[in-house]
């Protein structure tokens, strides 16, 4: 299946999902609170770092809970990090959990408010965790990252991998792959990341991965928590639960 047509019948998108995120971060918090999730994130952030080194600048794009935006201001060669996300609640929570000298955040939906990122000029570094699966138009957004990125800068990605081990595991037995979130719109591998990237001029600098799961007839063979399954993801990008591509300008 074509990640271009992944969404069709998936009735349950909203292609505004503000509301929902507004609701989620205030009435289910606690999710957001969780060791695991808290290493995986110093991953992603060590992952992105590797492929993006010495940069002083960084916009991240859907800053969520701003845990992130933490992990990266505390890098001594990070001068700034700026986070902005559409969800008023979610800038509220973050500036209130994961507050940091370096670090301010602002409500902004990038699609309409680019110029609020671009009074600050470009940035080294434009980075985004788990956004674009939520978005219509993965293009455009990509095309905004590369806008906001300066010519010598860095664009990341992270993002749930379609071609994970549950669904590889699906398609030997004939069925097709299914996303993790309803919410999603869509789900992508490192080679479809990589050709929107090269769409807006955009080159991959390396890619990873990390955790994995497998859930066969109910019974959870693998799950995505424990240490095995964080470093097979990390071992082996291709079967990871989460991918994250690094792009630099062409």
């Amino acid at each position: 299946m074509s990640y271009t047509n992944q969404h069709r019948g998936n009735s349950e998108f909203v292609e505004d999902q503000r509301k929902f995120f507004d609701r989620l971060i205030t009435h289910d918090w606690d999710t957001y609170v969780n060791p695991y999730w808290d290493r995986t994130r110093r991953i992603e952030v060590q992952e992105v770092m590797r492929f993006a080194p010495s940069v002083q600048t960084v916009l991240d794009i859907g800053c969520g809970c701003g845990y992130h935006d933490v992990l990266l201001a505390e890098i001594p060669s990070i001068t700034q990090v700026i986070g902005v996300d559409y969800s008023t609640k979610s800038i509220e929570q973050a500036n209130k959990h994961y507050p940091h000298p370096k670090v301010k955040r602002f409500v902004a939906d990038i699609f309409r408010s680019q110029e609020l990122c671009k009074k600050f000029g470009v940035f080294d570094l434009v980075v985004s965790f788990q956004v674009i699966e939520h978005l219509s138009d993965p293009r455009g957004f990509m095309s905004i990252c590369a806008s906001l990125s300066s010519s010598k800068g860095y664009v990341a990605v992270v993002t749930p991998n379609r071609h994970n081990l549950s669904n590889r595991i699906r398609r030997l037995r004939g069925h097709p792959p299914v996303m993790i979130d309803p919410m999603h719109f869509c789900e992508y591998s490192v080679e479809e990341l990589e050709e929107i990237g090269r769409v807006v001029g955009l080159v991959a600098a390396g890619h990873f991965g990390h955790s994995s799961q497998l859930t066969l007839r109910g019974i959870k063979i693998l799950s995505h928590t424990s240490s095995f399954a964080l470093g097979v993801g990390r071992l082996f990008p291709c079967v990871a639960s989460m991918i994250g591509v690094a792009f630099r300008h062409l």
